[in-house]
């Protein structure tokens, strides 16, 4: 089965929960008996309720046919949008480059009978998107083996193996931006201290009270900086 996946918009990336917001279109083109998207499940699709997924080719009374492509093979595409989970690792923040990710495989079949191939030359991301607060760095598909450690109850089967699509974005902050809202703060702080040793000594009250000031700043400066941040070490 050839799956391929276009992102059209990735609206809010929430750092303190650790999803995404992802509006996209996917595709499947196959040949066979077997239906995969009747079957197949985003494993890392969160809040269902909230879940779209349209189905694009209909019949006549609005129910999900596949189309039949000039060579023979069944074609189908999705219009989905919803909210995806991703653990944001936050060790180089504002350093950072997130690698986001949306999956896909079947729910039913196995890789003994359904094997996903990616469709690496028409998945991509819009050229208009824009994500606030990031940069699209890269992206890409591919197909791994998922290996599940249960056979999942089946006493048919001594272990699970399914065959997995993942479309891969790449983000990175504006390193322009992120770093003047750091380090400017930070010198003017800096600066302001080292004031206090060119102030005379008849002015103690003062070089206490601009020591402490700074001191403030620097707290709320922190504060402020990792506002966006889960409560992490």
């Amino acid at each position: 089965v050839v799956v391929g996946l276009y992102l059209n918009q990735i609206a809010s990336v929430d750092v303190k929960a650790n999803t995404f917001l992802a509006d996209f279109y996917l595709w499947f083109r196959w040949s066979g008996d077997i239906d995969p998207t009747q079957t197949f499940e985003m494993p890392n699709a969160i809040e269902p309720w909230s879940f779209s997924r349209d189905v694009v080719y209909k019949d006549a009374g609005g129910a999900a046919k596949a189309d039949v492509l000039p060579d023979g093979c069944k074609f189908q595409q999705f219009h989905v949008q919803g909210r995806f989970a991703h653990p944001f690792d936050l060790t180089s923040y504002p350093l950072d480059r997130q690698q986001l990710s949306i999956r896909v495989e079947d729910a039913r079949y196995d890789e003994e009978t359904l094997v996903y191939q990616a469709d690496d030359r028409d998945s991509k991301v819009d050229a208009s998107m824009q994500t606030p607060g990031f940069l699209v760095r890269s992206s890409g598909a591919e197909v791994t083996r998922h290996s599940y450690g249960s056979p999942m109850g089946d006493t048919r089967l001594e272990s699970l193996h399914s065959s997995q699509f993942r479309f891969r974005i790449e983000l990175g902050r504006p390193l322009v931006g992120y770093l003047s809202k750091t380090l400017v703060p930070i010198g003017f702080i800096l600066l302001s201290t080292v004031l206090i040793f060119f102030i005379s000594l008849s002015y103690f009250e003062g070089r206490i009270g601009l020591a402490v000031t700074t001191l403030i700043s620097a707290v709320a400066l922190q504060l402020t900086t990792s506002a966006d941040l889960p409560q992490i070490g």
